[in-house]
């Protein structure tokens, strides 16, 4: 479905976002543009997780409008879900990667449980986003022979294999070392601009906001509001 480029990719309004019986967050109105980078800041426990989930079809959106992509969160089928997930790329803070598998396998993973089947598409398609994180020549290196540093890298590249219009990560760098953790924010932000892919951050490190800004988003008081004073 063609999609207009004035169209936020995320729209949330007079959204409740729940965990289970348990009302997380209020009235929440919320909107990341196409391309945009957004980051999202708030304490443990005030709802970032949770608004993350909910994005991503791990929670029931059930009161207020909600939009992702071209998917409606509140008429979201379970059998909708894997399709909302192809349209993304999620970055999990623990990595889960397959350890017992090679850079390659890891990838080959996810574009068989895509649905892809052309080995010779598959095996470009490996290339071309091991060369954008910096992973070339490590294809048969299993994670822990690799660095924290490139372990997250490997993370990316396998977000990025359905050339997702919009990534959410969460605390991508709350593993790393601050040099590290500043290479991985410079190639998010290349991707970002290169590539136009949107970006949802969560992190609580407002030195990577002070030095790579962008618009913050805060959960604090059981809503989401814009933030400007870090």
């Amino acid at each position: 479905m063609a999609v207009s480029e004035n169209v936020p990719i995320v729209f949330l309004k007079g959204a409740k976002i729940y965990q289970g019986e348990n009302l997380i967050l209020h009235q929440v109105d919320f909107h990341i543009d196409r391309g945009e980078f957004v980051y999202l800041i708030g304490k443990t426990g005030t709802g970032k997780s949770s608004l993350m989930k909910t994005l991503y079809g791990d929670l029931p959106l059930t009161t207020g409008q909600g939009m992702v992509n071209s998917f409606s969160l509140p008429k979201l089928k379970k059998k909708e879900i894997p399709f909302l997930r192809r349209s993304l790329g999620i970055i999990f803070q623990d990595f889960q990667l397959l350890t017992d598998r090679s850079v390659e396998d890891n990838l080959l993973f996810i574009l068989f449980a895509t649905e892809w089947s052309d080995k010779v598409a598959m095996k470009e398609r490996i290339h071309e986003v091991l060369s954008e994180v910096g992973l070339l020549g490590k294809e048969y290196k299993r994670p822990f022979e690799l660095s924290g540093g490139e372990q997250q890298r490997l993370v990316l590249a396998r977000a990025m294999l359905n050339r997702p219009e919009l990534i959410i990560a969460d605390e991508p760098t709350g593993n790393l070392d601050p040099d590290t953790s500043h290479e991985i924010m410079e190639l998010l932000f290349e991707i970002n601009k290169n590539d136009k892919t949107a970006f949802l951050m969560a992190t609580h490190d407002y030195t990577l906001i002070e030095r790579f800004p962008a618009r913050v988003v805060q959960c604090a008081d059981e809503t989401i509001s814009e933030n400007l004073d870090l």
